[in-house]
């Protein structure tokens, strides 16, 4: 479903220390995508599951997310929690 010159419909931004709620955020959302375009070229989503660490990762994840179309911040509520006190 990615427009021409981009790889993913929407790339994932999260904290790290939140990987296994925002993995299960992922799994539906791209569920609930799934049912709701008809087409076979479902919705594609860039989820980093790796610990890649300093400049490799910025450099690798700067590289993904110009090849999206949105790029999703996504801070569980823990998070929001943790950062309000």
């Amino acid at each position: 479903m990615a427009l021409a010159g981009v790889q993913y419909d929407i790339f994932i931004s999260y904290p790290r220390e939140n990987r296994p709620w925002v993995r299960e955020f992922r799994r539906r959302l791209q569920e609930a995508l799934d049912q709701l375009t008809p087409s076979i070229e479902k919705p594609r989503i860039f989820f980093d599951d790796n610990d890649w660490g300093g400049r490799i990762a910025a450099s690798l994840l700067r590289q993904h997310v110009t090849q999206c179309c949105l790029s999703l911040s996504c801070y569980p509520p823990t998070w929001l929690l943790k950062s309000s006190r």
